[in-house]
């Protein structure tokens, strides 16, 4: 197959107190603040405003890096409002506009520039600021308290008799413990340690595999990359490891994915921000995502660096999620039924149904997702990765997510069952048509076997000056050396070098590099050179009056003892329709003689064949200028002949085809008719009614 079978591993990161209490204390902390938000916005029909918590929520589960750096903006959002006093509603309204705006764009397009994405997360930010600071975080105090207890430090007490000024203090302190805690559990992020086994697994099958990590922020793909480093001075990974990010150049996002198409024993950490036009198949295989995304455009996006055509093994593509998390309850899910609908329908919608416009999707999600304080930690069933249709909950608000990521999906079930019929059993598949089908296909096939290798080869080198303006590589490649006129729009056609004007090229469909690992293109009838070529053989005219198609003079060794013209023309037979047939023909013809007409290509294609060439020097003159005048004349005649019988014999084999498909189509008619409407009877007599008065 042209595309290899993706594999997909979904691989579950498990912590817990024990061996990771910063990194629970963390996901606990965030609960207890993120939950109750949201279900006070169910009870108070505000789903809009407390979104941006379901995006803290997210974070989470990526690392404890990009964790922390929110709930630090976060805190220093929250000091702004306190020093500058509670915002206006203009306010308000403008950055609701703009979350909502963003969001849009990320349900349908899949990413965001890395402007735009830093923007979002400001603003994400400075929402949920405003939220704490209007109603506050009760639940967040009492839960740090738990947790400053459990693990061992002092904490002091709250009373809950305060003023407004003071809970927004606490508010702030509570964020910033909430930071200092994400701060300890990065050493122990077991997300990072979990991907780093995976690379560790990846190179102990394959050493030098180049592997691809994906990270939808920046602050997770710095504390990746730190990891990897670490790791690599530590001993632990070999290789040299590369970052690009929404942030980079052009120049730099080019030169890494350059480097990373050309050597082995790499690992390339990159942002959604890059996910779009890298093509990384070439050397790699290996995919990485660190979190899980909600779109299907942002995953496919990643997951198309590798998993495209060239690519010569079969994808690996690794999910990591955190288990017993809402990472595993929904994420991973999505993840499920996205993978079960691309097999099915070879794409998916750009759209999960979790976060769209709607009030009820709103509210499934956030019901859902404001369970996931007394969830965490709880034992889920295993998930059948095939299908995605275990549930791990019995919470009502759960069931209904759920139900509503299916409700997504059926629709576009039946879409890949209700379009199968005409691939199953055709359009007007009766037995004559599949006959008349199956011979049409056989033709069309016997029409492409046309070697097209040759006819642009020659075509190159009698348009080109260079001697060697086609190439064949020992490795069966070519290189053609294009002439000014061919080369327009070729820049984004694979194997072609603007700055040498040459195109590598094979006929070899699953080749995508030649020996010396540059890129080549395939030569097929739809490549922008091959109708270049039939144009420059039917009917560019250079300028000049006059039938002749090229007034270029070449000349080679014939087989005769005597001096020849080998001419060319074209023949049409052209109907109000449009162009019908055409057929090029040759005459050759010498200074005594009758010319001769060769009406197919192999009679004269040897004749020109490159290893008969010879300089031209002052052969022109010295052999053919003398009598060519007259010879051109005979030549036209004899070629205007020759055309007249072809196209006699077109047109009367032409005519008998008309008049046999006119013949069955009445037939059809006829039966058709009878089937509808019953054998004909003639009306012998009317019945005649007296006329008569009322």
């Amino acid at each position: 197959p042209l595309f290899k079978e993706r594999q997909v591993h979904p691989t579950a990161v498990v912590f817990n107190k024990a061996d990771h209490p910063e990194y629970t204390a963390m996901q606990q902390g965030l609960l207890a603040l993120i939950a109750p938000q949201l279900r006070r916005a169910i009870r108070n029909k505000q789903y809009g405003d407390v979104l941006a918590f379901i995006s803290l929520l997210k974070r989470s589960v990526s690392t404890a890096a990009a964790c922390r750096s929110t709930l630090t903006h976060i805190a220093d959002r929250l000091d702004d409002l306190v020093r500058e006093g509670k915002e206006s509603q203009d306010e308000r309204k403008q950055r609701l506009r703009s979350l909502r705006a963003y969001r849009a764009r990320l349900e349908k397009f899949g990413t965001l520039s890395f402007e735009e994405e830093e923007d979002l997360a400001e603003q994400e930010a400075e929402d949920m600021a405003a939220e704490l600071a209007e109603h506050g975080a009760p639940e967040l105090y009492d839960r740090l308290q738990g947790i400053q207890q459990e693990l061992g430090a002092a904490q002091r007490k709250r009373r809950r008799e305060q003023r407004k000024l003071k809970q927004v203090k606490d508010i702030r302190d509570g964020l910033r413990q909430l930071a200092d805690l994400a701060e300890d559990a990065q050493e122990h992020d077991p997300k990072l340690a979990a991907l780093l086994e995976e690379i560790g697994s990846i190179r102990a099958e394959e050493p030098k595999a180049n592997i691809l990590v994906y990270s939808e922020y920046s602050t997770s793909q710095r504390a990746v990359v730190e990891l990897l480093k670490n790791a690599r001075k530590a001993g632990d990974l070999t290789g040299t490891i590369l970052a690009i990010s929404g942030d980079d150049d052009e120049k730099t996002r080019s030169d890494a994915a350059k480097l990373f198409s050309h050597r082995d024993d790499l690992v390339l950490v990159s942002t959604d921000a890059t996910a779009e036009g890298l093509n990384l198949q070439k050397r790699c295989h290996h995919l990485i995502h660190v979190e899980l995304p909600y779109n299907p455009n942002r995953l496919e996006q990643r997951n198309g660096r590798i998993d495209r055509f060239g690519q010569q093994y079969e994808p690996q593509v690794r999910y990591l999620y955190l288990k017993g998390t809402f990472e595993e309850r929904l994420l991973l899910r999505l993840v499920s039924k996205y993978e079960k609908q691309r097999k099915a329908l070879t794409f998916v919608p750009n759209t999960l149904g979790v976060l769209g416009g709607s009030d009820r999707a709103a509210v499934k999600l956030l019901a859902g997702a404001s369970q996931e304080d007394g969830l965490l930690f709880r034992p889920a069933e295993p998930l059948e990765f095939a299908s995605g249709d275990e549930e791990d909950t019995d919470t009502p608000e759960y069931r209904e997510m759920l139900a509503e990521v299916d409700r997504a999906f059926n629709g576009f079930d039946k879409a890949a069952k209700t379009n199968t019929w005409l691939a199953d059993t055709g359009c007007n598949a009766e037995d004559a048509q599949i006959e008349k089908a199956a011979q049409a296909s056989d033709h069309g096939s016997d029409l492409g076997a046309v070697d097209l290798l040759p006819f642009l080869v020659q075509a190159i080198r009698n348009d080109s000056t260079a001697f060697d303006a086609a190439t064949e590589k020992p490795d069966g490649t070519w290189e053609l050396k294009l002439p000014p006129g061919w080369a327009y729009g070729l820049e984004e056609i694979p194997g072609y070098d603007p700055d040498l004007r040459l195109q590598r090229l094979t006929t070899d469909m699953e080749q995508t590099s030649n020996a010396d690992d540059e890129p080549v293109g395939f030569l097929g009838r739809a490549h922008p050179i091959v109708r270049r070529a039939l144009d420059r053989v039917r009917n560019i005219q250079l300028g000049e009056s006059g039938p002749a198609v090229d007034r270029r003079v070449s000349i080679a060794r014939g087989t005769r003892d005597v001096p020849e013209l080998l001419l060319t023309y074209l023949g049409r037979v052209q109907s109000g329709a449009g162009r019908e047939f055409e057929r090029v023909l040759a005459v050759r013809v010498a200074a005594v003689g009758d010319p001769e007409v060769l009406t197919e290509p192999t009679d004269w294609s040897t004749l020109s064949e490159q290893d008969r060439a010879l300089a031209p020097g002052t052969q022109w003159e010295d052999s053919f200028e003398s009598w060519s005048p007259q010879a051109l004349d005979q030549a036209e005649e004899a070629a205007q002949a020759g055309f007249g019988n072809i196209a006699k014999e077109f047109a009367t084999r032409h005519a008998t085809d008309v008049k046999e498909e006119q013949q069955e189509l009445e037939a059809w008619l006829r039966s058709r008719t009878q089937g509808l409407c019953g054998e004909a009877q003639a009306q012998t007599a009317l019945p005649l009614q007296a006329a008569g008065t009322e």
